[in-house]
């Protein structure tokens, strides 16, 4: 047999509630004789309605449905808050985004310091290929006057090479 429909509900708890008419009292009768899946749906409500007919009655509060709104929703902030324990003040995303914005900041002007040294050290390693080529004779005396400091800056720079270089030229 199929399970009993949301039609059937209503006939079992009007005829509980002692509402039904004759001729729909004496039909469902005759669906619960006929029926066990019917017949087992009423014997549960039944049950059911005299259980709760045991029960005292409470007294309930005037704002029930809101205090049960509220507890409802505080324990939805909770579960939201479980998820994310680590940012929950606005301060700490703020400071923890500045502070993955400065790091970036920081490593993108180191790299494009290393690069810049590093084109100055290829500029200066082939303008020494080109001068150690020319006879002394070629040179011009102003133009080559600090040329190892210039040599020396050919390697790799440091801080120490960027200083003497920057002293040579002011000369």
């Amino acid at each position: 047999m199929k399970e009993p429909g949301a039609n059937d509900y209503e006939l079992i708890t009007r005829a509980l509630q002692g509402k039904l008419t004759d001729s729909e009292r004496r039909e469902l009768e005759r669906r619960l004789e006929s029926d066990p899946t019917l017949r087992e749906a009423y014997e549960l409500e039944q049950s059911v309605d005299h259980l709760l007919e045991r029960l005292p009655n409470v007294v309930v509060s005037s704002n029930f449905t809101s205090l049960v709104v509220q507890a409802v929703h505080a324990e939805q902030r909770q579960k939201t808050r479980a998820k994310i324990p680590w940012l929950p003040f606005r301060f700490a995303r703020l400071a923890s985004g500045l502070a993955v914005v400065t790091v970036a900041g920081v490593l993108s002007v180191q790299h494009f310091r290393r690069s810049e040294q590093q084109e100055i050290a290829r500029s200066i390693a082939s303008f020494s290929q080109v001068a150690s080529a020319m006879s002394p004779k070629e040179k011009p005396a102003l133009v080559f006057r600090d040329f190892e400091a210039i040599q020396r800056l050919a390697a790799p720079a440091d801080s120490e090479l960027d200083l003497e270089l920057l002293v040579a030229l002011q000369k």
